[in-house]
């Protein structure tokens, strides 16, 4: 349904297989071709990588985390602009641990140690490492 779907709006869907990490095997992800059209949003890219990865394939997500992150269609994870932004919000909510790009982490470690002290920044570099550190795999 969701291929069918796809044709008909002109998307392109792609299987994701990692024959070492059984995490992504089967599951589509959808991407639509915006080749010169402003994007809005990128930065929720991993995070709704992770939700749909957790609804296809019925693994919940840990609820004591915050993520951003943009997301290539191979898997790799771009940086994001507001980082400290972001964080700041996180670390108000009570957040404990934050997953963002790696290229992300230096601007990151200048916020004040009051909140460095209080919040673990997780980095990351592909799709793989957000859905082992995201995913109650149990």
């Amino acid at each position: 349904m969701v291929t069918s779907q796809s044709k008909k709006r002109g998307a392109v869907a792609a299987f994701f297989v990692t024959p070492a990490r059984n995490i992504l095997e089967g599951c589509q992800k959808m991407g639509q071709p915006f080749s010169f059209a402003p994007k809005e949003g990128p930065s929720a890219g991993i995070t709704i990588v992770t939700g749909i990865v957790s609804a296809l394939k019925g693994i919940a997500v840990r609820n004591d985390i915050a993520m951003t992150g943009e997301i290539t269609i191979m898997g790799k994870i771009l940086p994001v602009g507001g980082i400290q932004e972001k964080i700041r919000a996180a670390f108000d909510a009570g957040v404990k641990e934050v997953i963002l790009p790696r290229d992300n982490l230096k601007e990151a470690q200048s916020l004040p140690p009051y909140i460095l002290q209080n919040i673990v920044l997780t980095p990351v570099d592909r799709i793989e490492e957000v859905l082992q550190k995201a995913l109650i795999l149990q």
